[in-house]
């Protein structure tokens, strides 16, 4: 059984975060395929300097919003 793929669009929504609510009530915030992939490929490379040879370790959770920044460094190699 062979894998099926489904392209996306840049601004398909990839995941949704909500605010910490510190100001009034939690907001839905829904980030989008492309913007995301954008955003954490320049915080990678540019900021962080994150190189294809580089391991990258940052402890998290998977509910807590760095789980999605630090799973897109596989883009960067």
């Amino acid at each position: 059984q062979s894998i099926q793929y489904q392209p996306t669009l840049f601004n398909d929504p990839l995941f949704i975060l909500y605010s910490s609510g510190t100001t009034g009530q939690p907001k839905c915030i829904v980030h989008s395929a492309g913007g995301t992939l954008l955003n954490h490929l320049k915080e990678h490379q540019l900021h962080c300097d994150i190189k294809s040879q580089d391991k990258v370790f940052y402890y998290t959770t998977c509910g807590w919003m760095m789980w999605n920044w630090h799973v897109s460094a596989l883009a960067s190699g």
